[in-house]
């Protein structure tokens, strides 16, 4: 009884587990060029990727995750097996990291008069 008891809970989380590993950071559609898209969404290589990205320049933004079917190769599975995977926010990768023009140069410390 016990090595059964044991044996469920190993299966149990295992499989726990193995829905959160590999599961990356969420990829913006919105801002990620072709090559960060084919490299972290499941079934979409390069050629998908690219028109990912020419709809994107065509009709502008996605509104939602949803509007993906509307690209040529996106249907609905592919979509939905990435859909955990897939933002419309800023913040989520994609979006190249902001670069403070006005960084502040170290201050260096007042000259003492001897």
């Amino acid at each position: 009884m016990f090595q059964l008891v044991r044996s469920t809970a190993i299966a149990f989380l295992l499989v726990f587990y193995s829905s959160f590993a590999g599961a990356g950071e969420l990829i913006n559609i919105n801002k990620a060029d072709a090559s960060v898209i084919a490299e972290n969404l499941t079934g979409i290589g390069q050629a998908k990727a690219m028109a990912i990205v020419e709809y994107r320049k065509a009709n502008g933004d996605f509104t939602s995750v949803d509007d993906l079917i509307k690209v040529k190769g996106i249907g609905l599975k592919l979509l939905d097996r990435n859909r955990a995977l897939i933002s419309l926010t800023k913040g989520a990768p994609g979006v190249a990291p902001k670069t403070s023009t006005s960084a502040s140069k170290p201050q260096q410390p007042a000259a003492t008069g001897s």
